[in-house]
C-alpha cells in the first residue's frame, strides 16, 4: 500500500515512494521526472472535504491529475473523471449528473465548457486553474457565473511540483509574492524562474 487512512482527522501513514511523470514536452523532448511522495502532497491539506465532489479535465495519470488525486484523498473528497474521448457536451452533462461543486482545469477547458448549458448550471465552490495562462475575462466570466465559488490559480509544473498558488481574481502574479518567495522564484531574461 502506498498509505493508508485510519480517519479524515489523522495524516496518512506514508511510504516513501518515487513517482515517475513525463513532462509535457514543450520545451523539447519530453523527459522523465522524479518525485517523493511528501513532494507530491506537500501542497495537499488533510481536512474533511467530504461535500467536494471534485471534477478535473486534467489526465489522471499525468502530473495535474495525480496532485489532484491525492488532494482529494487527503481531504476525503470525491473525484469524478468525464472521459478524455468524449465529446465536450457529453463531459459537461457528465459533470453536472456527478453534481460536481469544485472543478480543476486549464484555461482553454473551462472556456469550452462555459458554452455548455449544463456546466453553467453547477453549483461550483471551487475553480481551481492550471497549465496554462489565466485572463482576466476568463476569471470575470467565472466569477459572474459562479460568484459563489473560490478562483485558485496554481503555478506548477512537472520539473518543479507545486510552486505557488494566487486566489486574488486577479490575472497574472502580484509582485508581493516574488518578494515572499524571493529566495525560489525569480525573473531572469524576461522568463519565470
Amino acid at each position: 500500500d502506498l498509505f493508508t487512512i485510519d480517519s479524515c482527522d489523522t495524516a496518512p501513514s506514508v511510504v516513501d515512494t518515487r513517482w515517475l511523470f513525463l513532462t509535457s514536452g514543450s520545451a523539447g523532448t519530453p523527459k522523465i521526472i522524479s518525485h517523493c511522495f511528501d513532494a507530491l502532497v506537500k501542497s495537499t491539506f488533510v481536512k474533511n472535504e467530504a461535500t467536494k465532489v471534485w471534477s478535473s479535465l486534467f489526465d489522471p495519470m499525468r502530473f495535474a491529475g495525480i496532485q489532484l488525486f491525492l488532494h482529494c484523498v487527503s481531504t476525503c473528497s470525491t473525484m469524478v473523471v468525464p472521459s478524455s474521448s468524449s465529446p465536450l457536451a457529453n463531459k459537461a452533462a457528465f459533470i453536472a449528473k456527478q453534481n460536481c461543486n469544485a472543478i480543476s482545469a486549464t484555461p482553454s477547458a473551462l472556456r469550452a465548457l462555459m458554452t455548455c448549458l449544463e456546466f453553467k448550471q453547477l453549483e461550483l465552490n471551487q475553480i481551481t486553474i492550471g497549465g496554462e495562462v489565466v485572463t482576466d475575462d476568463l476569471l470575470d466570466t467565472l466569477k459572474r457565473c459562479f460568484y459563489k465559488a473560490k478562483l485558485t490559480h496554481i503555478y506548477a509544473s512537472t520539473e518543479g511540483g507545486v510552486g505557488f498558488v494566487v486566489s486574488d481574481g486577479i490575472a497574472g502574479i502580484p509582485i508581493s509574492l516574488f518578494e515572499r518567495l524571493a529566495d525560489v522564484v525569480k525573473i531572469s531574461q524576461g522568463s519565470l524562474w
